[in-house]
């Protein structure tokens, strides 16, 4: 089953953010999931998946053509080359069971947005968890909150669409929680 980590490309201040990252890494390698990540082996990013490698190569990059000289010393098992940004994330909800969110930057939040309205306009089923550690995401939940009250986002979509977190590990244990319930409906 393939997982898609979104997190930050740059070492955060905040040391919290990239053990949490780590042990994400290191709970997927554990669970036996394929681990697929958007090319950078620095930062949050990074620190999931050095964790990852040190215990599983099951590793898939998607990667825009622009970006390839940023991943040719990255080991993986499939390298997607795509064209565009845009691409990128079509592929990663189509190819996903589950995207998570960590703490990151423009792209990140530019990420969970846009995975959150393709899945309302049912363009993938990939199920959406945010891990907001240390209140990271709470001004993000906050304008979501915002855009509620004036009327420009429908009430409770967020939450209907994205499972939020705290840790690391509570997205994993949901998402192990997940498969269970998945195949005793089937």
């Amino acid at each position: 089953m393939k997982v898609f980590v979104a997190a930050g490309a740059y070492k955060p201040k905040n040391e919290l953010y990239l053990e949490d990252a780590k042990r994400l890494g290191r709970l997927l390698a554990e669970n036996g999931f394929t681990y697929v990540q958007g090319g950078c082996d620095k930062g949050i990013m990074g620190a999931t998946y050095s964790a990852f490698l040190n215990l599983s190569d099951n590793v898939e990059l998607i990667v825009p053509n622009a970006y390839r000289e940023d991943v040719e010393n990255m080991p993986c098992k499939k390298l997607h080359l795509v064209d565009t940004i845009n691409q990128r994330l079509l592929l990663i909800e189509n190819m996903c069971s589950y995207i998570i969110t960590i703490p990151g930057g423009f792209g990140t939040i530019d990420e969970v947005t846009n995975f959150v309205e393709t899945y309302r306009s049912k363009e993938h089923s990939s199920t959406l968890i945010l891990v907001n550690i240390n209140g990271f995401y709470d001004n993000y939940i906050k304008q979501i909150k915002k855009m509620e009250e004036e009327g420009l986002v429908i009430e409770g979509i967020f939450e209907e669409v994205i499972k939020i977190v705290h840790s690391s590990e509570e997205a994993i244990e949901f998402i192990l929680s997940d498969i269970k319930n998945k195949k005793a409906c089937k």
